[in-house]
């Protein structure tokens, strides 16, 4: 009996062990995990430079262990903020001050419209430095210039700010966007110049843009084969007319102004049959010519609304519509002069 006992043991259970942390680093990351748990560390942790001391590491192997718990999701790093942990961040008021980035110089009626809505928020210069103290304030950074350097982006994006822009397509970083669309409001208005008879259009934009001339192209197989368009500044103005450009879209209030000051210097006014004159851009009182432009109104709630519903991880651009104005700066090349004697500057002012 006893041989039969012996033989029907319970077999052997195989030990096992856990994985054995060969680095400080590692072991410190637990020792933090245990922390947490228990409720040592809650809410914002201390300093690094407390933490060290207090777990008798150094900041290098500190902020190895930090940085593994920040991907596993348990903590929340932030320059300028410190390191939270996930789940116990206090909601601050100041996070919904909003950075518009623009220039100071310069009137623009969508800042005006931003700042109106959140008068709270701060205005900087494209190149200014921003201290870390305000950036830690900000919840979300908008881009009125077209100035920005990559510098700000990268600022942002380590700060974990997202930034808006409003009036170019995001380029080099991921951004979300907040935009007219000048595409479909140049296609229109080059396809209304071509089918009242123009055939040689100057096109003004801003030199590292081309967003008026690609929409603009495929007009011309469409509209007019011999159709002809010009990249031009407006001091290129009197060469563009020696060369028979009877017509200019312009990106901007501003280069549309300046277009038509100089036309009205060489007593040609737009909408007489010598030169016609198109915009695309704000609506602002002094629009002077035909052209679609968007209410900065209507854009600034767009972006407010827009930064009440930011997703992370999900970027998002949002078109608007430009609105048609006629401001008579249109019509059929080659107007009898006597038509155009009778036509002054007073009479061709912004109505």
């Amino acid at each position: 009996m006893d041989s039969d006992t012996s033989s029907t043991a319970a077999p052997r259970v195989r030990e096992t062990r856990e994985p054995q942390l060969s680095y400080k680093y590692q072991r410190l990351r637990e020792r933090l995990r245990t922390a947490i748990t228990t409720g040592e560390l809650s809410g914002r942790l201390p300093g690094e430079r407390a933490l060290s001391r207090r777990f008798r590491v150094n900041a290098k192997t500190l902020s190895k262990a930090l940085t593994d718990l920040a991907a596993e999701g348990i903590l929340q790093r932030s320059i300028g903020r410190g390191t939270y942990v996930v789940g116990q961040i206090p909601e601050s008021p100041a996070q919904t001050r909003w950075l518009i980035v623009c220039d100071p110089s310069i009137s623009d009626p969508l800042v005006a419209e931003l700042l109106r809505l959140n008068d709270d928020s701060r205005c900087i210069a494209p190149a200014e430095i921003v201290r870390p103290s305000l950036l830690s304030q900000c919840s979300v950074a908008i881009n009125c210039s077209d100035a920005t350097p990559d510098s700000f982006y990268r600022d942002m994006m380590v700060r974990g700010i997202p930034v808006i822009e409003t009036n170019r397509l995001p380029a080099n970083f991921s951004t979300y966007a907040v935009l007219m669309d000048k595409s479909l409001a140049a296609y229109h208005l080059a396809r209304g110049l071509l089918l009242t008879g123009h055939s040689q259009l100057a096109i003004m934009e801003a030199p590292n843009s081309t967003v008026l001339l690609d929409a603009i192209k495929p007009t011309i197989p469409r509209y007019n084969t011999t159709a002809v368009f010009r990249r031009a500044t407006p001091d290129q103005l009197d060469e563009l007319i020696s060369h028979g450009v009877t017509a200019a879209i312009c990106d901007g209030t501003t280069r549309a102004n300046q277009v038509r000051q100089r036309l009205e210097q060489r007593r040609l006014f737009p909408g007489c049959g010598e030169m016609s004159l198109c915009a695309i851009g704000m609506m602002t009182p002094d629009a002077c010519c035909n052209g679609y432009y968007i209410d900065p109104v209507t854009h600034a709630a767009t972006i407010a609304s827009l930064v009440r519903d930011l997703q992370p991880h999900r970027l998002s651009i949002l078109w608007l519509n430009g609105i048609y104005i006629d401001r008579g700066t249109v019509s059929t090349p080659g107007t009898p002069p006597d038509m155009a004697a009778m036509l002054t500057p007073e009479s061709m002012s912004p109505r």
